[in-house]
């Protein structure tokens, strides 16, 4: 009896397991990167600046990857130690100090992109953007430009 209710257990859990993986749905986009967000939301570009936008992504992406990929190993390395009862600092906190440093790098070389972004599209393009991101909560902390325009009145 104790054999039957097993192996109905067991299948039981495979057969729900196997249902749940065949009707998850990967999410329809992800977030855009800086490039492609400007392709999609600023619609006057001239193909002299589209040409740009994909030189100047393709050129950051590949560091921007193997940065990603560094930092998940370091992640995935820190987790395994953050999970062990005994008291593993002397190699944790050096694995934090190397998650910091890659973490900066990650993000100097994504606003490096972002500038250079910015500073092809023309000030009624880069208002556009500015609104556009504004306006979906894309941008973090305050608006400077709210501040400037406020300040003039």
């Amino acid at each position: 009896m104790t054999k039957k209710y097993f192996c109905f257990l067991l299948l039981s859990f495979i057969l729900l397991h196997a249902g749940t993986n065949a009707f998850a749905q990967k999410p329809k986009h992800k977030g855009k990167q800086p490039s492609e967000q400007i392709s999609w939301v600023v619609e006057d570009l001239s193909a002299k600046q589209k040409r740009q936008i994909e030189e100047i992504s393709k050129e950051h992406s590949a560091r921007l990857a193997t940065l990603k990929k560094q930092l998940s190993a370091v992640r995935d390395s820190i987790h395994v130690y953050m999970d062990k009862q005994a008291d593993c600092s002397t190699i944790v906190f050096p694995l934090m100090e190397r998650e910091s440093s890659l973490q900066l790098q990650f993000n100097k070389e994504m606003y490096k992109m972002k500038l250079r972004l910015d500073k092809m599209l023309t000030k009624e393009q880069y208002n556009t953007l500015l609104n556009h991101q504004h306006s979906n909560g894309m941008h973090r902390g305050h608006n400077p430009m709210k501040h400037h325009s406020e300040k003039s009145k």
